[in-house]
């Protein structure tokens, strides 16, 4: 293609690719795609991160794949069930957090203005509300970092320090399970300010 990347089947791919990140919606193609079969097929020494929905890949499954042979590392930002977080999987992956991705700055920035828009079309209605003033700005301080191989981990890290969301969560997660749930609700809603790597420079 004209992206230099080709097109391969499901299988194909889990057994090649060093990191799998799954990004798709929740239909019923998708539920349980990657099961128990699909993550044996993975390559080994794999990372496997899921960011879109819980039951994309389920609980079960990655219990019985193991972690000393195939499956590397694993981090999970969704879960199946949520908001009951099933304890053995939090102890069984190496990030966890609270169903986050989606609560930088620029996400719920540009998930407000794409409602406001297909609002808008709905009712057949001009959009005239000007969001420029509350753009999101790129932030005022650098990132220095010190040139070498490191760079990229150390420019992500110091950006955005994804352990404390896994902390903060694990720490919710020692409560009884109906503060675990509530404690699951707070840490969105309370979430702190993140940007996108974008906002920042070097």
């Amino acid at each position: 293609s004209r992206l230099g990347m080709e097109r391969v089947s499901l299988d194909e791919l889990l057994g090649t690719a060093d990191v799998v990140t799954l990004h798709v919606p929740s239909t019923t193609g998708t539920r349980g795609m990657i099961g128990r079969r699909e993550l044996g097929l993975l390559k080994q020494g794999a990372t496997l991160v899921n960011t879109c929905r819980g039951e994309v890949v389920p609980p079960h499954g990655i219990a019985h794949t193991p972690r000393d042979g195939v499956l590397q590392g694993a981090g999970l930002d969704v879960w199946d069930p949520e908001p009951q977080v099933p304890s053995f999987l939090l102890d069984l992956v190496d990030v966890g957090t609270a169903h986050i991705a989606g609560h930088s700055f620029e996400g719920k920035f540009n998930g407000t203005r794409m409602c406001y828009e297909a609002a808008c079309t709905f009712f057949g209605l001009a959009a005239c509300f000007d969001a420029g003033p509350l753009a999101p700005v790129a932030c005022a301080e650098p990132l220095t970092l010190t040139p070498g191989p490191a760079a990229l981990a150390e420019a992500v890290r110091a950006s955005y320090d994804i352990l404390q969301d896994d902390h903060l969560l694990r720490e919710s997660m020692a409560m009884d399970e109906a503060e675990r749930v509530q404690g699951f609700k707070k840490l969105r809603t309370d979430y702190r300010l993140r940007r996108e790597f974008p906002a920042w420079t070097v």
